[in-house]
């Protein structure tokens, strides 16, 4: 038997509902039913409006550029003392990508104790 996908039709405040045919022999689970109110409050949350029970998570980006600026280094001293690829370190500055965790901790270590930072990459 096919896959079978539920339609969503948008309603007034940027919700959305779930058209559904009507079918006897085709009951829906309650993981189901969870799931399409959950991508219905997703819709809605990127829709604009709030959505009650909703936790949203901020990541904050650490500013490659203000970091190395505030060391007074230049890009390629900078990724030779932290050895950081060139290729990486512009992408980061011009917007193109952002630093993962790893690299975002990286980056908040170096510009909390740059020195210390400096020093154990260089051993």
């Amino acid at each position: 038997m096919g896959r079978r996908t539920w339609p969503l039709r948008s309603t007034k405040r940027g919700k959305y509902r779930v058209l559904r045919k009507q079918n006897p022999k085709m009951t829906m689970s309650k993981f189901g039913e969870e799931l399409i109110k959950s991508m219905q409050q997703a819709a809605t949350h990127v829709g604009g409006c709030r959505v009650s029970g909703m936790r949203v998570t901020t990541v904050k980006v650490p500013d490659v550029k203000a970091i190395r600026k505030a060391l007074h280094m230049s890009q390629h001293r900078f990724t030779a003392s932290y050895r950081i690829p060139l290729p990486t370190l512009k992408n980061w500055e011009q917007g193109r990508r952002a630093p993962d965790a790893p690299a975002a901790a990286y980056l908040l270590a170096i510009k909390r104790k740059p020195k210390e930072i400096m020093e154990a990459v260089a051993s």
